[in-house]
């Protein structure tokens, strides 16, 4: 009897262990998603106003950042005798299940007088600790 109780104690206690062991090993494989408010697709957006984001994000498992940039559309419709407006990248760490970014200005406090008026894409990368990401390109036209 003893023998067979031993034998017992030794299966529960590896199918706890075959158990434990099992979750660690799921792979979080699902993007984080990006709500964004502001900027809107496809708006005029005039030099010397304010760029602002506002959005909101989740991950089933946890946050890590948000990357927003800029990339011109030279090609397309950029006008003027200056250079196009290349800021550098805004990074906003992001925690949680759930965060946001409320009326935070991207790049500098005004968008430049002396940069090409036109077409611009607002590219905004959102990752999580699992290094997931999603991407969202808002296009923009900056007069």
């Amino acid at each position: 009897m003893l023998k067979v109780l031993r034998n017992l104690i030794v299966l529960a206690m590896g199918l706890l262990l075959l158990e434990a062991c099992g979750k660690d090993d799921i792979a979080d494989t699902t993007a984080p998603e990006a709500f964004i408010e502001t900027p809107v697709a496809n708006t005029k957006y005039y030099r010397g106003n304010t760029l602002y984001l506002n959005a909101a994000f989740t991950d089933n498992t946890a946050l890590n950042e948000c990357a927003v940039y800029l990339t011109s559309q030279q090609s397309k419709n950029t006008k003027g005798w200056d250079s196009p407006w290349n800021p550098d990248d805004h990074i906003f760490k992001l925690s949680g299940k759930e965060d946001a970014i409320t009326d935070q200005y991207l790049f500098e406090t005004t968008i430049p007088f002396n940069i090409m008026s036109g077409d611009y894409i607002l590219v905004i990368v959102t990752s999580d600790q699992s290094l997931n990401y999603s991407q969202t390109e808002i296009p923009i036209y900056i007069q």
